[in-house]
C-alpha cells in the first residue's frame, strides 16, 4: 500500500511539473537564441513585454536603439554593451522564429485595439441617431439591466451623453489601456465622463463628483440651491468579445 501511494504522489507531481512547464510564460530572452517559444507560452504577456521580448532578442548581440528610453531600458542589464546597428545584427533560425511569434502575437493585441475603437464609433453613430434596434445588438440576449421597459431608454441616452463628449479619435494607449477624460464644471456640479480600457474591457462612466468650484466653502450656505442628493452617476461595462461589443453589467448611484 505505501509503494502504490508512492506511485501516485510521484504521477502526481509530474503531472503537476508538466502543467507548470506547459503554462510557464517567458520572463526574458536569454534562452531566444536557443529555445522556440510557442504560442501558448506568451498567451498572457501583455503587448509592452512582447516588444521588449522581441527587442530584447537584438540587444542580446549588443544592438544599438534609436529609441532612447528602449536603449535605457536596456542600459540597466549588466550583459547589454550597445555596440554595433540594429541592422547588422545577425540571428539565427530559433532567434527569426521567436521574433515572428512575438510580432504576430503583437499584431493580434494592436488589431484589437482598433477594432474596439471602431466598434464605439458604430455604437455611438447608433445611438446619436436613436436606433434602438442597433443598440439592442450590443445586450446579451435575454439578460435585462433595469427593466424591460426603461432598459434601451436609461442605456440608449445614456450612451449618448457620454459617447459626444468622448472624442474617439483622440483616444491614447499606453500597453493595453487607454483613457479619456472629460471633466464639466457648470457652476452648479462637478461631474466625469470618461472612457477606460483595459485589454479587452471597455468602461464608459458619467459621475456626477462634487459641487461646483463657485460653490466651494458655501455649497450649503442661504442661496446656494445645491443638493448632494442630486449626484448621479452610472457606469456601463462593455467586453469585445468575438470583434464585437458586448455589454456584459450596469450599475447606477443616485
Amino acid at each position: 500500500m505505501k509503494t502504490e501511494y508512492n506511485i501516485i504522489g510521484k504521477i502526481l507531481l509530474l503531472l503537476m511539473l508538466i502543467n507548470f512547464q506547459a503554462n510557464s510564460q517567458v520572463e526574458n530572452c536569454a534562452k531566444c537564441d536557443k529555445k522556440i517559444y510557442t504560442e501558448k507560452e506568451i498567451q498572457s504577456l501583455s503587448l509592452l513585454e512582447l516588444k521588449i521580448l522581441r527587442y530584447e532578442i537584438y540587444a542580446r548581440h549588443n544592438a544599438k536603439f534609436e529609441d532612447v528610453r528602449l536603449s535605457e531600458h536596456f542600459l540597466k542589464y549588466d550583459w547589454y554593451k550597445p555596440m554595433i546597428a540594429t541592422n547588422q545584427v545577425k540571428l539565427n533560425n530559433t532567434e527569426l522564429r521567436n521574433i515572428q511569434t512575438f510580432k504576430k502575437r503583437e499584431q493580434e493585441k494592436e488589431k484589437a485595439q482598433k477594432i474596439i475603437i471602431q466598434e464605439l464609433k458604430k455604437l455611438k453613430k447608433v445611438v446619436v441617431n436613436n436606433d434602438t434596434d442597433a443598440v439592442k445588438s450590443v445586450f446579451i440576449p435575454n439578460k435585462i439591466y433595469f427593466t424591460p421597459e426603461e432598459d434601451i431608454k436609461i442605456i440608449t441616452n445614456s450612451l449618448k451623453d457620454i459617447l459626444q463628449k468622448i472624442n474617439l479619435n483622440d483616444v491614447n494607449w499606453f500597453n493595453e489601456s487607454a483613457f479619456f477624460q472629460v471633466l464639466t464644471d457648470n457652476g452648479y456640479m462637478v461631474n466625469e465622463t470618461s472612457l477606460k480600457i483595459d485589454k479587452t474591457i471597455i468602461e464608459l462612466n458619467f459621475n456626477d463628483m462634487k459641487h461646483s468650484k463657485l460653490l466651494e466653502g458655501k455649497a450649503f450656505n442661504y442661496g446656494s440651491s445645491y443638493i448632494s442628493e442630486k449626484e448621479y452617476a452610472i457606469h456601463l461595462i462593455f467586453e469585445l468579445k468575438k470583434n464585437k461589443l458586448v455589454l456584459v453589467n450596469v450599475w447606477v448611484a443616485g
